[in-house]
């Protein structure tokens, strides 16, 4: 019984672990945009079914000048900084996903506003530290700075994917005042940004 059942166990793990690396960056190790997808079609698998959750959009400030500059691998390499940055401060039940090149959404139940711009201001100030190694011949190392922009569910759209576009407009504003900078959603900036 048990040689006819190990093969049957074997292949449905083998099938569970490709289908979860299906739904995650193999670089930051976060998930990716189709998991997000899966999420806004299947609500009741979500993870911001609770209220007051929190969606915090971060990018790391011209990405394309790294990758100009150096290359793929080293832009690579800023992305896992930026990973291990955010993983070390957010709680252990946000939900972290890649939409992009360089652009990420965490999800945080539970959240207030004041404390979720605290935590993006944790995040941006701990990354601005960070150094990616360069070249180790020369000890050339790389500093970049990260911009964010939150929305809330329910309180700013009781559309999860509103909710979404609240936190990129959000982002947009925050890269337009300054590199660094942190931004709560509120109506007025969705009237007055420019996107182009």
């Amino acid at each position: 019984m048990f040689f006819l059942v190990n093969p049957i166990i074997k292949d449905f793990i083998i099938q569970k672990e490709l289908l979860q690396n299906s739904l995650k960056d193999h670089i930051t190790g976060f998930y990716n945009r189709k998991y997000l997808d899966e999420c806004l079609r299947n609500s009741n698998s979500f993870n911001c079914n609770s209220r007051n959750t929190a969606f915090m959009m971060i990018e790391v400030d011209r990405f394309k000048a790294v990758v100009d500059e150096f290359d793929y691998e080293i832009g690579d390499k800023v992305l896992v900084e930026l990973a291990n940055v955010i993983k070390s401060i957010v709680p252990s039940d946000s939900t972290c996903v890649k939409l992009t090149g360089y652009e990420m959404l965490i999800l945080i139940p539970n959240m207030s506003e004041d404390r979720v711009y605290e935590m993006a201001k944790s995040i941006i100030a701990k990354f601005a530290k960070s150094e990616v190694m360069v070249n180790f011949y020369t000890n050339q190392t790389l500093k970049k700075t990260i911009c964010a922009g939150i929305s809330l569910y329910p309180d700013h759209s009781d559309s999860k994917v509103q909710v979404i576009k609240n936190a990129d407009i959000a982002l947009q504003e925050a890269k337009n005042i300054a590199r660094g900078t942190a931004l709560v959603f509120k109506k007025e900036i969705e009237t007055s940004i420019e996107l182009f």
